[in-house]
């Protein structure tokens, strides 16, 4: 606006005056605007505006029947340089806070940077140390339990066949905890893939669900199972079996004796679900905040007695993740949960 103000005044100074009134006003409420949000040039700049705005005023005013103001051209002439003068410097002003905040920018992303490859390192070292951990682990427990299943066998007398129950119960309890962190450090590692190929979910569930009939038997619970053959999905079948185990194992621990559990295989031609529920007493508000991440106990406590590590939910919604599913949890008030696995 301003090249144009000043092109039009050599050609004719009163037009362009005028064509200064419309403009000026816009800017004004412009800087009103920017003066608003924080923006402190833009104080000046409205002194500097409305100075313009008036002196364009005084000098316009023959064109409309009023009395003309001598020096009349030197007030606009003098708006004007004030106007250009005190723009220009908010300009610079602004294009060194443009500058600033875009160092300021790159100088955050560096540090995001390098804070996001710690974490990275960090995740993999302890990925490493876990599994390391659990693998060492492996070898004298194996050790225990066949040391403990010899007892069991060969033991004289009632006292150290009991012994030996206790050492196996202990043994197993150990051994489900050092494959459920060779599982984790595996998936937490980045390097976890599935291997994919179709698979009857019904059966494949029906005959993951099978041991823990046992369980639930021991502890007075009904354990039904509706997995009808016929839902071809593609599933790595070792990894998924880890989901099953984990929801039921979850089930069987968390469910009153004298409850019931219940697993469902149902579907359509573009998807199939693996559904457990019990009548256990659900979770909180809390337990849902963080329910699947690692590590992370409920508040409830398992009616028999057995220990719980936390890893279980982590490692289910890691592998439904890698065949590109989705877990949905709902637990009523009156309790009970319901853990649903969608699979493509």
């Amino acid at each position: 606006p301003l090249v144009a103000l000043a092109g039009g005044w050599a050609l004719w100074s009163g037009w362009s005056a005028a064509l200064s009134v419309p403009v000026t006003a816009l800017t004004l409420s412009a800087m009103i605007v920017a003066w608003r949000r924080g923006y402190r040039p833009a104080g000046l700049l409205l002194l500097a505006t409305a100075s313009m705005a008036a002196s364009c005023l005084v000098y316009v005013a023959p064109i409309f029947g009023l009395p003309p103001v001598q020096e009349a051209e030197a007030i606009v002439q003098l708006g004007v340089a004030m106007q250009a003068l005190v723009l220009g410097w908010a300009i610079a002003r602004r294009v060194r806070t443009l500058q600033a905040d875009r160092r300021r920018a790159r100088e955050a992303q560096a540090r995001a940077e390098a804070t996001s490859e710690g974490l990275r390192e960090a995740l993999r070292l302890k990925a490493n140390l876990l599994g390391f951990a659990a693998h060492d682990l492996r070898s004298p427990l194996a050790a225990i339990v066949g040391f403990a299943d010899l007892i069991d066998e060969e033991a004289p007398n009632a006292a150290l066949r009991e012994y030996a129950g206790h050492i196996q119960s202990s043994a197993n309890r150990l051994r489900r905890l050092v494959d459920d962190l060779l599982v984790t450090a595996e998936l937490d590692s980045g390097d976890a893939s599935v291997t994919t190929e179709p698979t009857d979910l019904g059966l494949h569930v029906a005959e993951a669900a099978r041991p823990f009939a046992a369980l639930a038997d021991v502890k007075g619970q009904r354990l039904s199972v509706y997995a009808p053959a016929g839902f071809i999905v593609r599933l790595d079948a070792h990894r998924f079996r880890e989901v099953v185990d984990n929801l039921l194992s979850n089930a069987v621990k968390y469910t009153p004796p004298g409850g019931s559990i219940s697993v469902e295989v149902e579907g359509t031609e573009t998807y199939a679900r693996v559904s457990v529920q019990d009548s256990g007493p659900g979770f909180s508000p809390a337990d849902r905040a963080g329910l699947f991440r690692p590590f992370q106990r409920l508040s409830a406590r398992p009616t028999g007695g057995e220990p719980s590590t936390g890893l279980g939910l982590a490692i289910v919604k890691q592998v439904v993740d890698l065949h590109e599913g989705d877990v949905r949890v709902e637990s009523p008030p009156a309790g009970g949960a319901r853990l649903t696995v969608t699979l493509p």
